[in-house]
């Protein structure tokens, strides 16, 4: 489906063009103004027609999402149809790019972290995101990631990250989530997500971390991933030393004496001082 918008643009009946954000082989995506409400919004427009099912679905999944509330993860607010095109819109997130996965796995896991507590949630509440890859994580000026596209997503362009269950076409779990999960924390340490063949140099404290959540076989992968977190949490904690790291000051004698500790206090050497001048001016006036 072609598909002319330009910014300034109205769509539906109560949208305003701002600025495009990005386009795949599914949809084309902007910022835009709800007019009524006053406020951006996401707005994502699918460029083919959907089917009555799909469309349904998509329906139920944004209804029940008043659950999904979380602060990393951006909920979908309406499925609309405007000429034939069928849209969703989500929060607006401001001053939010793309996950890179730039920088060190240390400095990345802070981002995905976030990315797999907002999973924790979701699994919590029944939900599985099911196609999670880079492009459905927003970081901001802070390096907070957020999490979008719960339900809407139908790009195969990213299906690297995508659990060999999706891939086939089957309902997203949690299980699904922890293979993309585990795509992202490949991708940190290596610089791409992992595939048949490829050998990685892991450390080995996350290794089998990593190829639990790789298994080909959903029922072989984690369901929760809160031990998955806290694993690579001692193994980052490891490795971290935290800007303006100073070397920990052994606190083990510090309940002792200054004698104790074979150290001299500073009172002994501020009275020793006293003492010691004290008797420099009274050899003075004795020899005056």
């Amino acid at each position: 489906m072609t598909m002319n918008l330009i910014e300034g643009q109205s769509f539906s009946e109560k949208y305003t063009l701002l600025h495009h954000v990005s386009e795949n082989d599914a949809a084309d995506c902007w910022v835009a103004m709800d007019r009524n409400l006053e406020e951006k919004v996401f707005l994502k427009i699918f460029k083919s027609d959907l089917s009555d099912e799909t469309i349904n679905n998509l329906s139920n999944t944004i209804a029940k999402q008043k659950t999904l509330q979380h602060s990393f993860i951006v909920r979908n607010f309406e499925l609309g149809n405007s000429n034939s095109l069928i849209f969703v819109t989500a929060a607006y997130q401001p001053n939010t790019e793309t996950y890179l996965q730039q920088g060190s796995f240390i400095q990345q896991w802070r981002m995905l972290r976030q990315v797999g507590k907002a999973l924790e949630f979701a699994h919590s509440v029944g939900f599985a995101h099911g196609h999670l890859h880079p492009g459905n994580i927003l970081i901001n000026d802070q390096g907070d990631a957020y999490l979008t596209d719960f339900g809407v997503a139908r790009s195969t362009a990213n299906d690297a990250y995508f659990s060999p269950q999706v891939i086939d076409g089957e309902d997203p779990t949690p299980r699904d989530d922890a293979y993309s999960f585990g795509q992202l924390v490949c991708a940190a340490i290596s610089g791409k997500p992992w595939h048949e063949g490829l050998e990685l140099d892991l450390p080995s404290e996350i290794a089998q971390l990593v190829s639990m959540m790789l298994h080909s076989s959903s029922i072989e992968r984690p369901t929760s991933l809160s031990n998955i977190i806290d694993k690579i949490d001692d193994f980052v904690s490891k490795k971290e030393e935290p800007e303006g790291f100073k070397p920990v000051v052994d606190t083990k004698d510090l309940h002792k004496l200054p004698r104790e500790q074979k150290t001299v206090s500073v009172n002994r050497v501020l009275g020793g001082f006293v003492a010691l001048l004290s008797l420099v001016v009274l050899v003075f006036f004795l020899i005056a």
